[in-house]
């Protein structure tokens, strides 16, 4: 089963089963571009968890996932999820999932979605703009055997037309870098579906990304 597929079925399962995983997997100290991962797909390996956390909306296609850890949030587990998702009607908005503590130590509830409609023109430009910056995904060229414990890990996967699943992610990188830059998008895209944030605050987050995305002269 591809990981698109897998995606479309299970959003949960990243956001119960990555909690625990990704500790022993953090990566090193700040770096201001994504690196590659191989713990994003692995989030969602568990066939209990793609059985009993099945995501409701099988008929959308996942275009953009933001993942953010070790959040801080009262009653809730410390990461959440959004994304941009692409309706068979050709609609789209965008999903904010979060885990309550209880839901995740298994007592009761289940994740709790909310969603607010955006637009395809949002969509195609935030494709444009993020994919220059995942295709320079690559690791850290200088060694470093330090491995730092106060910060924050971002998971990042974007469904670009031409080159399918393109996945990686950061840790604690700083604001004015490329990768800080989509940060600060995923981060701008949650507050718009919590109504703190509107359109022209995502097309500011979106220029930013895009002067970060442009050509890298040599």
């Amino acid at each position: 089963m591809g990981f698109h597929v897998i995606k479309a079925r299970c959003l949960v399962a990243a956001l119960c089963l990555f909690g625990s995983q990704y500790g022993l997997a953090a990566p090193g100290c700040p770096l201001p571009f994504f690196t590659p991962t191989e713990y994003f797909g692995r989030a969602f390996g568990s066939a209990e968890i793609l059985t009993e956390y099945r995501y409701a909306h099988q008929d959308e296609d996942h275009v953009f996932t933001y993942i953010e850890y070790q959040t801080r949030e009262k009653d809730y587990a410390p990461f959440y999820l959004v994304e941009i998702l692409e309706g068979e009607n050709g609609m789209y908005r965008i999903a904010l999932g979060r885990l309550s503590k209880k839901a995740q130590a298994g007592e009761t509830g289940a994740p709790e979605f909310a969603f607010r409609s955006t637009d395809n023109a949002t969509s195609a430009r935030l494709i444009k703009a993020v994919l220059p910056i995942l295709l320079r995904t690559h690791y850290n060229p200088v060694p470093d055997a330090v491995r730092c414990l106060d910060g924050f890990v971002v998971q990042i996967a974007l469904n670009a037309p031409g080159y399918g699943d393109l996945v990686a992610d950061a840790y604690s990188p700083p604001r004015t870098s490329e990768a800080g830059a989509v940060v600060n998008l995923g981060r701008v895209l949650r507050k718009f579906v919590e109504g703190n944030a509107d359109q022209q605050t995502i097309d500011a987050a979106l220029i930013e990304v895009e002067t970060h995305g442009k050509p890298q002269l040599n």
